[in-house]
């Protein structure tokens, strides 16, 4: 086997010495294995802060960077007499070893939707957008423990996996250069977008659209915000992620099948006297993997750490003939017998779970540096925890070591106060001083269960936030929201703040409009929203048009989400004040909207002029996108293009 320097030799032999002389902090325990946690509050445990406050949350590219690492280390050693078997680390009941343990430590709901729900929002905390490149990167609890990133198609794979093994189908859908799939509940299909951080509201704004809502209504995907709570409201972003659905001839797929559940992490086994530590403040310096990282930014930096096993010879029947074979649940970076020097090392961009060694004597001293993602290590709170030792004979025995950097004497955690500050929804935000972003979600439920994209943002510091035009479609008139927000100071986030009740006062959505033919002319007739409403109504060849209030511009041609040709967006065909009209139609498709003291409805349902009176009408337009290959690169144009 190969032998190179490793620089995780020397990392090993100074982090065994401990970090005493750095002023870190340290708890020792001593655990059983066994169905019951130990649980530990106040004492020792109790600090000011711990990791979560000094972690970005994720979103898409963003890959949860930590402003500061609180926890150092977790140390683990088996200092009974027979070996260990297991998960072995258990805190705070967060076990992602299997899909059993994953839906017991989210506590999933029996109702398909809401588990639904669970899965998308966690996964999408969880998981950035960011290439491994590795064999078995479709597999759900390996991109959860072992990278904690992927693109589209092995996303899509991984959580439609998930799904089947939870009982809930799911399919593929058809786009153009992008992989997202639909759940079946509640008699319909609901797409739901982990890569992008998105899913789609019909127009009553409380249920998820499908594939075919958005082909026939593409206004559900143009409202709607992509790329994740760091990314704000984008027109650009907006209109090419919506040509990415308008697909000229979809086909329906079939509910993916799966013979096997989704494969769990190998237990790890340490041996009496072998320890484990999991370094929480070191990334690898190669990950696992066919890709170069760099062009995905800082994910190995923040999305990857290195678990070590440091393993003996005298304790393990299987090393004999100066040869030590070792299994691992997790990735192998390389191994290192620290008494020889030697080092070896796994082949590059290929998962590796076993490895040999030699050693020269039953006493020399082996670590074997193993991957995992940052985000499935177990982590301590603040003032209470629950420690389990995840191991089959529940006759072991096995001591943890917890170091951490105490809190900096003069921390901050920042809060904020939110109010409304008018029915538009505008809000005013008081935060602390010095605090530089802002973190607001807003929820239809106070629990905010679920969240929609557009109420889920990371800001800049500022004193108001007011929702954009096409956001605030997502509010409807008369029914609850709340809105909550946190502050980050120094790189300290604080607490949600309590949540701000609020109603917004406006017009009635135009639903349903009835459809008729009178002699040659269209006439279209809706519910009245009562007095002083007036009744906008908006017409186009183009499916996917935005009523100009949302839209300045009307795009006609893209490349990427560059903008290469657009108009003046000018759509409004007639204003009445009665709850009808009758009209000679020009355009192919008509929507209708209230509007009230200057305050505009949610959108009315697409019209589509019927058959009859449309023969004569100029072709219906979509904007398409469509991917090519062009040399040794991807590229794709969007432009106006005709319907079949």
């Amino acid at each position: 086997m190969k032998l190179r320097p490793c620089r995780f030799a020397l990392l090993s032999a100074a982090l065994l010495l401990g970090r005493a002389e750095l002023g870190a902090e340290k708890i020792t325990t001593t655990l059983r294995a066994g169905p019951k946690a130990q649980e530990f509050s106040g004492g020792h445990f109790a600090r000011a802060t711990d990791d979560t406050v000094y972690q970005d949350p994720r979103g898409y590219t963003h890959h949860g960077a930590a402003t500061r690492i609180a926890q150092l280390r977790l140390t683990l050693t088996n200092i009974g007499k027979a070996p260990i078997t297991g998960n072995l680390v258990v805190l705070n009941d967060q076990d992602w070893s299997s899909a059993e343990a994953l839906a017991s430590s989210l506590r999933l709901s029996p109702d398909p939707r809401l588990r639904m729900q669970q899965l998308f929002a966690f996964w999408c905390d969880h998981v950035t957008h960011a290439d491994s490149d590795a064999p078995g990167g479709k597999e759900p609890l390996a991109i959860l423990n072992f990278w904690g990133y992927a693109l589209c198609g092995d996303t899509t794979a991984a959580l439609t996996r998930l799904a089947a093994s939870y009982g809930v189908p799911a399919r593929k859908i058809s786009l153009n250069g992008h992989v997202a799939a639909e759940y079946f509940y509640d008699d319909a299909w609901h797409i739901l977008d982990a890569d992008q951080n998105v899913c789609y509201l019909r127009l009553d704004n409380r249920t998820l659209a499908s594939a075919a809502d958005l082909r026939a209504d593409p206004l559900l995907a143009r409202r709607t915000k992509v790329f994740g709570r760091h990314a704000p409201m984008d027109v650009n972003a907006a209109v090419f992620n919506t040509s990415l659905h308008e697909f000229i001839d979809p086909k329906e797929g079939q509910p993916v099948k799966h013979k096997v559940p989704p494969a769990a992490v190998r237990a790890q086994t340490l041996f009496p006297g072998e320890t484990m530590i999991m370094h929480c403040d070191q990334a690898p310096e190669r990950p696992v993997g066919r890709t170069d990282l760099r062009r995905w930014g800082t994910v190995r930096e923040d999305a990857l750490r290195v678990v070590e096993f440091i393993i003996k010879p005298k304790s393990r029947q299987t090393a004999v003939a100066g040869e030590l074979e070792f299994a691992s649940g997790y990735p192998i970076l390389s191994a290192v017998n620290h008494t020889t020097g030697e080092t070896f090392t796994t082949p590059p961009g290929q998962p590796t779970f076993e490895i040999k060694t030699k050693f020269r004597t039953f006493d020399d001293q082996i670590s074997v540096y193993c991957q995992r993602a940052n985000a499935s290590l177990p982590r301590l709170r603040r003032t209470h925890n629950k420690l389990l030792l995840g191991a089959e004979d529940s006759g072991g025995t096995a001591q943890l070591v917890a170091e951490w950097e105490p809190s900096p004497p003069d921390v901050v955690v920042p809060v904020v106060a939110a109010a409304l500050a008018d029915a538009a929804p505008t809000f005013h935000f008081q935060p602390t001083p010095a605090a530089d972003l802002l973190w607001w979600q807003i929820s239809a439920t106070k629990d905010f269960a679920f969240v929609p994209p557009n109420f889920d943002a990371v800001m800049p510091v500022a004193e108001k936030l007011a929702l954009d035009p096409l956001t605030a479609t997502f509010v409807n008139p008369g029914e609850p929201y709340f809105l909550r927000v946190k502050a980050r100071r120094a790189g300290v986030w604080g607490e949600w703040s309590a949540p701000v009740e609020f109603w917004v006062d406006k017009p009635a959505r135009p639903a349903p409009v009835q459809t008729t033919v009178n002699t040659g002319r269209l006439h279209l007739r809706w519910p009245g929203a009562g007095e002083g409403c007036e009744y906008l109504v908006f017409g186009s060849n183009r499916l996917d048009f935005v009523p100009e209030p949302f839209a300045a511009e009307e795009i006609v041609a893209m490349r990427d989400r560059g903008i290469e040709q657009s108009r003046p967006n000018k759509n409004l065909v007639a204003t009445v004040t009665k709850p009808e009209i009758e009209l000679d139609p020009t355009f192919r498709f008509y929507r209708v909207m209230t509007r009230r003291d200057g305050v505009l409805s949610v959108p009315g349902d697409l019209i589509v002029t019927p058959p009859a009176l449309a023969a004569k009408l100029p072709p219906a337009l979509v904007l398409q996108d469509r991917w090519r290959r062009v040399g040794e690169t991807d590229e794709h144009v969007a432009t106006e293009m005709p319907l079949r």
